[in-house]
């Protein structure tokens, strides 16, 4: 059931995954999560900054 499987993706809080934890805010389709971005120098990974998609 779509709805259903909508409503409890909506209902996710603290979820643990590679990339990070996930959390959605009531009455949100997007998920409370930050996104890091690297870039790549002399074959190294450079940190450039954080960005949470939420906001």
């Amino acid at each position: 059931n779509p709805t259903e499987i909508r409503d409890a993706i909506g209902q996710t809080t603290g979820l643990e995954v590679v990339t990070g934890t996930i959390t959605y805010e009531e009455g949100s389709r997007v998920p409370n999560k930050s996104v890091t971005i690297n870039k790549v120098e002399g074959g190294k990974f450079i940190f450039k900054q954080e960005v949470n998609m939420s906001k």
